[in-house]
């Protein structure tokens, strides 16, 4: 347990530390994006637990925080391209910065299927 609790840990301050040498952490919280990737790994494996067994189930939340980023960051870039005003003069910035938050569901889906390797490794 002790190795699970440190390997979680270690990972999240490792991340949490890179992007501090350049920016602040806030830029890694989205609201939104947090609870559609939670909200749709949950309910999938919600459904998945009356045929999965107990043991894997960890492993299933993980795998489908991945596809629950991935839809995200397709919802996220059909957004974007709908709300572009491309006759606005800061068009380039608000691209950037619209799509560094869709990539988020990503980064989130990614990095809740690692901490869930890492509490349910293979055997």
């Amino acid at each position: 347990m002790i190795a699970i609790i440190t390997g979680i840990l270690g990972s999240v301050l490792v991340v949490v530390g890179a992007v501090m040498t350049v920016s602040p952490p806030e830029v890694l919280i989205d609201a939104p994006a947090v609870i559609l990737v939670v909200a749709m790994a949950l309910f999938s494996t919600l459904g998945a637990s009356a045929k999965l067994p107990r043991a894997s189930l960890i492993r299933h939340f993980g795998q489908s925080a991945v596809r629950a980023g991935w839809i995200g960051f397709l919802v996220g870039i059909i957004l974007i391209f709908s709300m572009a005003d491309p006759s606005a003069p800061d068009l380039i910035e608000y691209l950037l910065r619209a799509s560094a938050v869709a990539t988020l569901t990503l980064l989130y889906g990614y990095g809740l299927d690692y901490l869930a390797r890492i509490m349910s490794p293979r055997a």
